[in-house]
């Protein structure tokens, strides 16, 4: 939609708020003041987390969890720097749950990746899928809100 009201109207590129990244073979560089860097071997933990906003909305991010802090990439932006391929390089990457989250169209978040996974070590068993209906009589902005505080959470855990 963006892309056609910009080409009627002459405006320029959809309005993000959203970091930038690039990514090379040693991690994913954070394209801001700061410039940060996150390497491959400090990723500790990969997720998917879905909202009801789309299509015209991001509806899916990825977030990345490493020692030097978090990332959350929309799928768009994430489609563009080749991510998923990216994540080959991750032992015991759990696929499935990919397929799974792209097909999602409600609020809900995928674990796909764990450090302790590749380790072998045993952790607490929980459930990948953690589907967040929101209530349908509840107004579109207010759904908004609390899936980018969800997102937020995330993030900053």
């Amino acid at each position: 939609m963006w892309s056609f009201l910009s080409r009627i109207f002459n405006l320029g590129p959809v309005p993000s708020r959203m970091p930038h990244y690039s990514i090379d073979e040693s991690g994913i560089r954070e394209i801001t003041l700061l410039d940060k860097k996150h390497l491959w071997s400090d990723v500790l933990h990969v997720g998917i987390v879905t909202t009801d906003d789309g299509p015209w909305l991001d509806d899916l991010f990825f977030i990345i969890k490493t020692n030097q802090g978090n990332i959350c990439i929309p799928q768009e932006q994430a489609m563009k720097l080749d991510l998923l391929k990216n994540f080959e390089r991750l032992p015991g990457f759990k696929w499935e749950q990919v397929i799974e989250a792209m097909t999602c169209s409600t609020d809900a978040s995928f674990a796909c990746w764990e450090r302790t996974w590749s380790l072998g070590l045993s952790i607490k068993s929980r459930p990948y899928h953690q589907s967040r209906r929101t209530s349908y009589c509840a107004q579109p902005f207010r759904r908004r809100l609390q899936a980018r505080r969800q997102i937020c959470e995330i993030v900053s855990a």
